[in-house]
């Protein structure tokens, strides 16, 4: 009887590799909060896609779009709810605070700078997020922000007069901003279109993309172009979810994951102005301030960008981040002599 029944074990496992089923598969559910038939929608999708292709099955994953508040979509990660998640520095500051180093005001001065400062970075937030439980699979570009208003804002001290978007859960943001002189608005992304419409809320800030993805801009129909600071997102896993898949999986995931973030760094800064030049075709104005104007805000980011070392950004990960850029700055120097 015991013969029979492992020859049965045998033949039921031969039958199985005969009609392609996986010997072992691991489900994932990835949070989101993006609107469909967006850029990064689609590009999320494609990855997931390329996933379940490149590992034959063996990896599905079911994408939760609109799951709620980044900082929701951790806490289910945390709570092994979700498994993955492709979260905006709004998420990614719950899980290390260390995220912030990207959201410096005026930091960056163009992408590639941005892009080499974060491929810089990238093996000290690998082994912070795996401190935490996590592991970084691809970075992924949101936009570059700026501030939509419901009145136009011009000055520093414009932006200190109305009421300032922030997201809600960072009291010490909060505090950030009110220290400084502004007047911050703690609110959920999917308040605040009524909140514009009640006058709540008077400014945004967030990328062009992003205002037109989310139809913002028919509130705030005024852009201060200043480029405050890039968004910068990644698609992370959990830990515990990572090491259920088997080895050649994970070089599938993460080449995949790469393909998206290089896709991203060309897409994301292209459509952005595109993204511009639409709004503006809808009613939109652009205000880009210049001479006198544009040296009173770059005064301000420093400022700012000083008032963050140690408060937002640990002192450590600010210099490093500040030897990066010089570095990145130094060789363009360089090939221009």
């Amino acid at each position: 009887m015991r013969a029979r029944t492992t020859i049965a074990l045998v033949l039921a496992a031969i039958a199985l590799a005969a009609v392609g089923v996986p010997a072992s598969t691991e489900r994932l559910i990835l949070g989101m909060v993006l609107p469909r038939n967006t850029m990064w929608h689609k590009v999320i999708t494609e990855m997931t896609d390329d996933w379940r292709r490149g590992t034959e099955g063996r990896v599905t994953v079911l994408v939760r779009d609109s799951a709620g508040e980044e900082r929701t979509i951790v806490q289910r990660m945390r709570n092994d709810v979700f498994q993955a998640g492709a979260l905006s520095a709004i998420g990614l500051t719950d899980i290390d605070r260390g995220f912030d180093v990207f959201g410096i005001p005026m930091f960056f001065d163009s992408h590639a700078e941005l892009y080499h400062v974060v491929r810089a970075l990238t093996p000290r937030f690998e082994e912070r997020l795996e401190q935490r439980g996590f592991v970084l699979l691809g970075w992924g570009h949101v936009g570059w922000v700026q501030v939509f208003s419901t009145r136009p804002v011009r000055t520093v001290d414009d932006l200190k007069s109305v009421r300032l978007f922030t997201s809600n859960g960072d009291d010490e943001m909060v505090e950030w901003y009110k220290r400084h002189g502004f007047r911050p608005q703690a609110l959920s992304v999917a308040d605040v279109p009524m909140a514009l419409q009640t006058k709540m809320l008077e400014a945004v800030p967030t990328t062009p993309l992003a205002a037109l993805s989310f139809q913002w801009y028919g509130t705030a129909r005024h852009m201060l172009r200043i480029g405050i600071a890039p968004l910068v997102g990644a698609t992370v896993v959990t830990r515990k979810a990572w090491d259920r898949i088997g080895a050649d999986d994970r070089t599938t995931l993460l080449a995949a994951a790469r393909r998206m973030q290089d896709r991203l760094e060309i897409e994301v800064p292209r459509q952005d102005e595109q993204a511009v030049v639409a709004m503006q075709k809808r009613g939109l104005e652009v205000i880009a301030p210049e001479g006198a104007a544009a040296a009173e805000w770059r005064r301000a980011a420093e400022e700012f960008a000083e008032s963050m070392r140690g408060s937002r950004v640990e002192p450590a990960l600010f210099d490093e981040a500040v030897r990066a850029r010089a570095t990145f700055r130094e060789s363009r120097r360089g090939s221009r002599s």
